[in-house]
């Protein structure tokens, strides 16, 4: 078999336009709404920065605003520009609509009784500063970084010590981008906060931010937004969305994350060139399909994950359909798993590699069903022993997916147990040398592909 290394091949980059940032007029945050909020001296910065030397012209790619003034403290209510030197700012702090707060990395703004530290109005931003969020409740769901007004914006921030990282709640065209989010990875999974939450959050983008930890990114009951080119470690969700319609999902790489993407009650929905590594464990899966429609995977690869993708009753609506076309399921011990009879949908173009000695399976229906009205074409399968006479890199007879294995696993699934084993492996190779029993067909493939896509390097192990 060929070297179990693969990556996602050249996709189409369109550049999607980015929201930009509205200088309306909002409310101030909920700290402001019941009673005055206390100003709050920040600490003195280093001496050195309190000199009139300028500031850098750009931190973490994002440059110096025009109008800036330096600041070696602030209060809790921040108007205009203001850039900030090395040294810690005691928060909690309330960019006015409009306001840019700007400094390099070695500024880091705290809230020592805990709370949310920084709330960014309409049209305000945040950019490349750290926000140390220790001290905060979980069950306060304090954040770093709140976003609570349209056109808000933050941009090039570390994130530190947070229960949730940075919050958009009933907002429309922020930004969050480029922003390091440090979830911690010590808590029990379930326990952690969101080290990104969108939440009745519109017409947004996220995008180029790197995750370690915490538990899920979360687009919730948010409708037109992009996730995009985000690197995803070590959490729950990789990105779960739930009621929320007419959203990408592009160029993000998930490693090491129980699930890489999960649809929920959701239709309208892309998800392109995408990178699903080592979801592993019983629950893990590259993507998950739950009552969703018009849901299209295209172009992703998928390595080395307990399930590549998972489908559970969808499409839901009689005129929503799914397709999932081109992309890579390697080395997973099950690539597509159907949790009951599939209806509607395209799988074309697909390369089902199996580099791992025949342990995985390429398509597994459960409940004694089948993918049989479903449209199987073009897909490349390990298991294919056809000819291809005439050249064109299709074989000439078609490709009929049938597992003793797993009609054996279907009446008891304990058996799932033994995949990969020299038990079930005999049982299946007998079943084909002496065909007593005829298992059940659970699809063709009318013009399976000879070879696989050249997919360049991508590190699977």
């Amino acid at each position: 078999m060929r070297a179990a290394s693969w990556s996602i091949p050249a996709a189409a980059r369109g550049a999607t336009p980015r929201p930009r940032a509205r200088a309306s007029r909002g409310a101030l945050g909920s700290s402001l709404r019941s009673s005055a909020l206390p100003l709050f001296a920040a600490a003195s910065a280093l001496a050195a920065c309190g000199s009139s030397t300028p500031a850098a012209k750009r931190v973490a790619g994002v440059p110096r605003p025009a109008d800036c003034r330096d600041a070696a403290s602030v209060t809790g209510v921040i108007e205009g520009h203001v850039c900030l030197h090395a040294g810690r700012y005691e928060g909690p702090f309330v960019l006015a609509p409009g306001a840019i707060v700007w400094g390099p990395r070695e500024a880091v703004i705290t809230r020592r009784e805990g709370g949310t530290v920084v709330e960014v109005g309409a049209g305000a931003a945040l950019d490349g500063v750290t926000v140390d969020g220790e001290g905060g409740v979980f069950d306060r769901a304090d954040a770093a970084v709140k976003l609570t007004g349209d056109g808000a914006r933050v941009e090039g921030v570390t994130v530190v010590h947070a229960v949730f990282g940075v919050t958009a709640e009933r907002v429309a065209r922020v930004v969050i981008r480029g922003n390091r989010v440090e979830g911690g990875r010590q808590a029990t999974i379930g326990l952690r906060g969101d080290p990104i939450r969108l939440w009745e959050t519109q017409d947004s983008l996220v995008e180029g931010n790197d995750v370690d930890g915490g538990r899920d990114v979360v687009v919730w009951y948010s409708s037109g937004n992009t996730i995009r080119g985000n690197t995803i470690a070590g959490g729950r969700y990789g990105t779960h969305l739930m009621y929320s319609h007419h959203n990408e999902i592009a160029h993000n790489h998930y490693d090491g994350v129980v699930v890489g993407v999960f649809v929920m009650y959701s239709h309208d929905v892309t998800l392109t060139a995408n990178r699903v590594i080592d979801a592993g464990g019983a629950a893990g899966m590259a993507v998950g399909l739950k009552d969703s429609g018009n849901v299209f995977v295209r172009g992703n690869a998928f390595v080395h994950d307990h399930t590549g993708v998972y489908v559970d009753h969808s499409p839901m609506q009689p005129d929503h359909t799914i397709a999932i076309e081109d992309n890579l399921f390697g080395r997973c011990d099950v690539a597509l798993d159907f949790h009951a009879t599939a209806r509607r949908g395209t799988i074309a173009g697909n390369d089902f590699v199996d580099a791992s000695g025949g342990a995985g399976v390429p398509v597994s229906v459960e409940g004694g069903g089948d993918a049989g009205e479903l449209v199987w074409h073009g897909n490349y399968w390990s298991e294919y022993d056809g000819y291809d006479l005439d050249g064109d890199d299709h074989g000439d007879v078609p490709f009929a997916l049938r597992s003793f294995e797993g009609d054996l696993v279907d009446r008891a699934p304990s058996l799932a147990f033994f995949r990969g084993t020299a038990a079930l492996g005999a049982a299946e190779t007998v079943t084909k040398l002496v065909p007593m029993y005829a298992p059940r067909t659970l699809l063709v493939d009318d013009a399976p592909r000879m070879e696989p896509r050249a997919w360049e390097v991508l590190d699977a192990d």
